[in-house]
């Protein structure tokens, strides 16, 4: 859109005797630097919100577990904050939940986007909750250090993981 508005703003130059054209040539400068400003701050805004790599490696923190209704049985954990390990390397992840909490997972994970989707590769023989078991799609975010992501599973509970590297 802007390079259309240059352009017939050229071709208007173009036509225009050369005592005018001081004056119009004013004008068009003065109407450039606002866009290019406009450009160059949306450019900005657009970078700020890109997604940065996860990097490999051992995180450590919390899951926080909020159920909802009815949930848990209680033959389960009942919820609230644990400890976690997440080791990542080469498209591979393990999680280790501390000892009250069971589940965890190890596989393959794989990031997209503002998403990273874990694929859990055990065979899990037991009765608990199977959201606690790191598989599946995640939202996250990641500051360089701060590794976030949670989900909603199956609508009865949300899964928050606050890690952090190490």
């Amino acid at each position: 859109m802007l390079c259309i508005y240059i352009k017939r703003i050229l071709v208007e130059f173009i036509k225009i005797d050369k005592n005018s054209k001081s004056e119009v040539m004013k004008k068009f400068v003065l109407m450039i630097i606002p866009a290019l400003i406009f450009i160059s701050c949306n450019s900005k805004v657009a970078s700020e919100e890109e997604v940065r790599p996860i990097k490999e490696g051992v995180y450590s923190g919390t899951i926080n577990v909020e159920y909802f209704g009815d949930m848990p049985p209680k033959s389960w954990w009942r919820g609230g904050s644990g400890k976690i390990t997440l080791e990542l390397e080469n498209g591979k992840f393990t999680c280790k939940y501390s000892n009250e909490i069971p589940g965890g997972g190890s596989g393959n994970y794989l990031i997209n986007a503002k998403k990273i989707t874990f694929n859990d590769e055990n065979m899990w023989l037991a009765n608990f909750d199977g959201g606690l078991i790191l598989t599946g799609e995640y939202n996250f975010s990641f500051d360089g250090i701060k590794l976030k992501f949670s989900k909603i599973y199956n609508g009865y509970a949300h899964y928050k993981y606050e890690l952090k590297r190490q």
